[in-house]
């Protein structure tokens, strides 16, 4: 994961800064949960297996759901409502890798 092209487009698309820096630190968590869970993935990964379409289901009903149990992301606050802010990350995450696949 580029970070720091991932910064410069998020700010290039309309985020400030702290907004952009919040979504990385989000997106790097979610990163470290993938590699330390059992199936032992990342971010990209996930993105070149299936664009991260199974990776986005973990996150329904507050990520209470069989799909979150198999992925296993504990450090993820489960069950609470800011949990949607990683699946916002992950899905600018999505968007950025569409435009910049390399990146």
């Amino acid at each position: 994961m580029n970070t720091a092209i991932f910064k410069t487009w998020l700010v290039k698309n309309g985020n400030s800064s702290k907004v952009a820096s919040d979504t990385i630190s989000r997106l790097k968590k979610l990163d470290r949960a993938l590699i330390e869970s059992p199936i032992s993935s990342s971010v990209d990964s996930e993105f070149n297996k299936d664009a991260c379409k199974q990776l986005l289901k973990c996150f329904s009903k507050n990520g209470k759901n069989p799909i979150m149990d198999s992925f296993q992301l504990y450090p993820l606050p489960i069950g609470e409502r800011y949990i949607h802010t990683y699946k916002l990350s992950l899905t600018k995450y999505i968007a950025f890798k569409k435009e910049y696949p390399d990146g």
